[in-house]
C-alpha cells in the first residue's frame, strides 16, 4: 500500500504533525511500538476521498466534537511539516449504533509541488498499464 511506505520513510514527518496536533489540544491515538517501531507516531490508517489517497488520525474520545473542536481543526490545516504541506481532507465525527462505535477521526494528506504524495504509486501504476494497453493495440 502507498501509505505504508510513506509512512515507513516519513516517520518524522508523522511524528512532527502528531505533536502539532497535540499542542493544539486533540487527544490523538499513538501508535504501538510494535507496528512501527516508534510509540512517538499518531495510530494511523489509510483513506479515500474525492481528494485522493489520504491517512486519518483517530481523536481519542467517545463524544461528538463540539464547534470549537471542529473549528481547531479545520484551524490547523494547511500546515508545513518538512517539505510537504498537509491538507485537510475530512473531519469524521463520533459515530455509534447498537453494538459499535466510532470514534472522531481526522483525515489528510501530504502534498509536494501541489501533488498528493500518497497517490504518486497508484498513478505511477495506472499510466503504466496505460502505455502497455496503447502499445498493445
Amino acid at each position: 500500500m502507498a501509505y505504508r511506505k510513506f509512512i515507513e520513510n516519513n516517520k518524522d514527518s508523522l511524528e512532527v504533525l502528531g505533536n502539532i496536533l497535540k499542542i493544539r489540544g486533540l487527544d490523538i491515538e499513538m501508535a504501538h511500538s510494535r507496528k512501527w517501531g516508534n510509540d512517538r507516531l499518531p495510530h494511523i490508517s489509510n483513506s479515500s476521498s474525492s481528494f485522493g489517497l489520504g491517512i486519518y488520525v483517530r481523536i481519542d474520545k467517545n463524544t461528538y466534537l463540539n464547534e470549537n473542536e471542529y473549528h481547531s481543526i479545520r484551524g490547523i490545516f494547511p500546515v508545513q511539516v518538512y517539505e510537504y504541506e498537509v491538507r485537510l481532507h475530512n473531519i469524521s465525527d463520533y459515530d455509534d449504533d447498537d453494538d459499535r462505535s466510532w470514534k472522531p477521526s481526522i483525515s489528510f494528506s501530504f502534498y509536494k509541488n501541489d501533488v498528493n504524495q500518497l497517490d504518486q504509486p497508484f498513478l505511477t501504476t495506472l499510466g503504466s498499464v496505460k502505455n502497455k494497453l496503447w502499445k498493445a493495440l
